[in-house]
């Protein structure tokens, strides 16, 4: 698991899954560096975690990003391949605060073998991950819009992300 703010997302996952290590990235770059750059940073390191410790699955955290359903819970925990993004189905924008991605992924290798985290300076995350599946299932409330319209066919949100975190 890597996470780089603060979130209830991780204590969640350590009841789930107590063999779990999370690997915590600080925002502490330059103050040139382009604001996005500590997301690159860490998921660069993900390749890292594959290739070292050999892990099978890592789920990548930015900002502020809280899990609140069991049904997404279940969801991550029984995610075994690929690389996955949440988006709201009203929404054209991949929310890149939580991504699944598993060792297998040829579309994570290949995005991260350039080398250098900085070949993405200025991109959008949003914009930029070659996701392999996107999750349209999930309500989520970005920053207190609270989605009505979803949650009277769904019935509760998933997720609440801080879309500024």
């Amino acid at each position: 698991m890597l996470h780089d703010g603060e979130t209830s997302l991780v204590g969640g996952l350590r009841a789930l899954f107590p063999e779990a290590n999370v690997i915590e990235f600080k925002r502490c770059l330059s103050r040139e560096a382009d604001s996005t750059l500590y997301v690159w940073r860490a998921l660069y390191f993900v390749r890292t975690v594959f290739e070292v410790w050999e892990y099978e699955r890592v789920l990548f955290v930015t900002g502020t990003f809280v899990v609140l359903s069991d049904k997404m819970f279940n969801y991550i925990g029984a995610f075994r391949s690929g690389w996955v993004g949440f988006s709201h189905p009203r929404h054209t924008v991949i929310e890149s605060g939580l991504q699944v991605v598993t060792r297998d992924c040829g579309a994570f290798w290949a995005f991260t073998s350039n080398g250098t985290f900085r070949a993405h300076t200025g991109d959008r995350a949003e914009n930029a991950l070659p996701y392999c599946e996107v999750n349209r299932e999930m309500c989520g409330d970005f920053d207190g819009e609270r989605p009505r319209e979803h949650m009277s066919t769904r019935g509760a949100v998933d997720y609440w992300v801080n879309a500024a975190s």
